[in-house]
């Protein structure tokens, strides 16, 4: 006798697993490389030193040393002076070494002060014709006008902003130079902002 095969019913569903944890987010990587002459700025070197701990105990605890160690030799605090130190070029931030040349370069005349002089702006010449003004416009016309010039505001902005924070990374990105690249270069630009600015205050 052959029995009847009777319809199964369906399992019920299972429950849903629980959504597992967001890993967590990487460290973000130095941001110091060259970019042969981008725009982006990097952020300074930083060479953090701290007090550290001397290599032996003494009266049960490791005394802290600044940099350099004094528990070394020979003796870096006082090393023995046979020839002529310089700070070698590539140490340099070409900021702060185009302070250096400029304030060598005034230092070989002292007189500059008197033999560069620049001109006030009120001598400075002008067009016999002046050109002509525009004509008069209300503020309804300056609205639409800014209406309209919206779509330009975002890369406009970024690009006076590059320029406000530091001229110098603009130029680089739009001639393709960086401190790497071109070194000279690069300080020679650094040493023209910094003569600009102190002819301009003094």
């Amino acid at each position: 006798m052959t029995g009847s095969i009777g319809t199964a019913s369906t399992g019920s569903t299972g429950s849903t697993g629980s959504t597992g944890s967001t890993g967590s987010t990487g460290s973000t990587g130095d941001a110091s490389g060259d970019f042969g002459g981008g725009i982006a700025i990097a952020p300074p070197l930083a060479r953090a030193i701290g007090l550290s701990p001397a290599l032996l105990k003494v009266v049960g605890h490791f005394p802290a040393n600044r940099w350099p160690p004094a528990d070394l030799t020979p003796d870096y605090n006082n090393p023995p002076l046979t020839g002529t130190l310089a700070y070698p070029d590539g140490a340099w931030d070409p900021v702060l070494k185009a302070v250096v040349l400029l304030g060598n370069a005034l230092a070989t005349k002292p007189d500059w002060p008197t033999t560069m002089t620049l001109l006030h702006w009120t001598a400075l010449p002008m067009p016999a014709t002046p050109p002509a003004l525009p004509q008069p416009r209300t503020v309804e016309d300056e609205i639409t006008e800014l209406v309209a010039l919206i779509d330009y505001r975002p890369a406009v902005m970024d690009e006076a902003l590059t320029q406000r924070l530091d001229i110098v990374q603009y130029w680089s990105g739009l001639l393709l130079f960086s401190a790497t690249s071109h070194p000279k270069t690069y300080l020679l630009a650094r040493l023209a902002i910094e003569a600009g600015a102190f002819f301009a205050m003094h």
